[in-house]
C-alpha cells in the first residue's frame, strides 16, 4: 500500500498484527506507546500493532510505503506470537 499522509490521526490505536513503514518522502512522526519516532526519507520501522500507535506528518505531506501482517494470535504477555 502506498499512502500520502497530510494530517494527523486523532488518537493512538491498537489492533492485531505487525506493521512496517518505509518513508519515501517528507517526514513521519510516529508515536509507539510512550516513545516518539521521527522518520525521514529512506528510514523504516517495524512494530507490533498491539502497541498503541499514532502517526502524522511533521511539516509536509509524507510519501509512505506500508506493509501489514494480520497475525491471528496473541501471547499472554500481549506481544505478537
Amino acid at each position: 500500500m502506498r499512502a500520502r499522509l497530510r494530517r494527523l490521526r486523532d488518537a493512538p490505536r491498537t489492533h492485531e498484527g505487525r506493521e512496517r513503514l518505509h518513508v519515501l518522502s517528507g517526514r513521519l512522526r510516529l508515536v509507539l506507546g510512550d516513545r516518539e519516532h521521527l522518520l525521514a526519507p529512506g528510514e523504516q520501522i517495524e512494530f507490533s500493532t498491539w502497541l498503541p500507535h499514532w502517526s502524522g506528518v511533521v511539516d509536509e505531506p509524507v510519501g509512505l510505503l506500508a506493509t501489514f501482517d494480520p497475525l491471528r494470535r496473541r501471547d499472554p504477555e500481549g506481544a505478537d506470537a
